[in-house]
């Protein structure tokens, strides 16, 4: 009886040998690169294309991959070397970006909430650079896209500026608007205000003598010492003066509110106002 050799299906055998052998490997919950190094030894010895079979166990790599994503998931603890070893165990799979990334999104979503969480946590102390640096280094360090990355600094360089404000580093800017000789400017943009029913179209500036509204109509100033009080709202802030009350509706509302705050501290050192209501933090 005469055997005929078929190719294909010997191939197919080492394939199915190869995973099988694979499943063997990952069987504990970890696939570290001295398994890798004896599969591929393996491969070597039966004459397998080492590219062509690790597609031909996509399927099973990517099992593996949404397991060990379901485990770091769980205990909701996301660190810089965990995310770096994902991404080492996805190479090591060779499991394309395209076919890994809705897996992966759900730990870089958990990551960015945790640095998100903890940019929060340390508000009050983000005027100190050390502080500003250790978590940018940090940031940094976790390796997420860079839209992620991006979107962190730039949360961390809004809270380091809010916070330089709260300890009296008061920004200082040009004005065409005439001040006094000694007189600093620290805000001037337009803004609506609301005040006694009326709704006015105008300037805010903010200098180191008085808070003005500039306009046609309605516009008034008052000095540091007259201005008791600022809360900030979710797109406007309430100002309470000596003379006036007025709701101001600006582009940056938490943003302005803690810069008069900061302001009338720095310039009314015993009779500071509260920015924000008691409870909230910045955002």
């Amino acid at each position: 009886m005469r055997f005929l050799f078929d190719p294909l299906k010997e191939k197919e055998q080492k394939l199915e040998r190869f995973r099988q052998s694979f499943k063997i490997l990952i069987s504990d919950g970890v696939y570290p690169p001295d398994r890798q190094q004896r599969l591929f030894q393996a491969c070597q010895k039966v004459g397998l294309d080492w590219d062509e079979a690790r597609h031909y166990i996509r399927s099973d790599a990517l099992a593996f991959l949404a397991k060990v994503v379901e485990r770091m998931l769980a205990d909701a603890v996301i660190t810089s070397d965990e995310i770096a070893d994902l991404r080492r165990l996805q190479r090591r799979l060779a499991i394309p970006d395209d076919q890994s990334s809705t897996l992966i999104e759900k730990v870089y979503v958990l990551a960015e909430q945790k640095i998100a969480s903890k940019i929060i946590e340390y508000a009050a102390y983000l005027g100190e650079e050390y502080v500003i640096q250790t978590l940018r280094t940090d940031i940094t360090a976790y390796d997420l896209p860079v839209i992620r990355t991006s979107r962190l600094l730039t949360q961390l360089e809004r809270q380091h500026q809010l916070a330089r404000m709260m300890i009296g580093n008061l920004p200082v800017i040009m004005t065409n608007i005439g001040l006094y000789k000694d007189e600093a400017c620290h805000y001037d943009s337009s803004v609506s205000v609301l005040t006694e029913g009326d709704l006015i179209e105008g300037r805010l500036l903010i200098t180191s003598k008085r808070l003005m509204i500039i306009a046609t109509r309605g516009g008034f100033q008052t000095e540091w010492s007259q201005c008791h009080a600022v809360e900030m709202m979710e797109r406007s802030l309430l100002l309470v003066t000596g003379t006036q009350n007025a709701m101001v509706l600006c582009e940056d509302p938490q943003y302005v509110a803690t810069l008069i705050a900061s302001a009338r501290r720095h310039y009314v050192p015993h009779e500071a106002p509260t920015p924000i209501r008691q409870g909230k933090r910045l955002i």
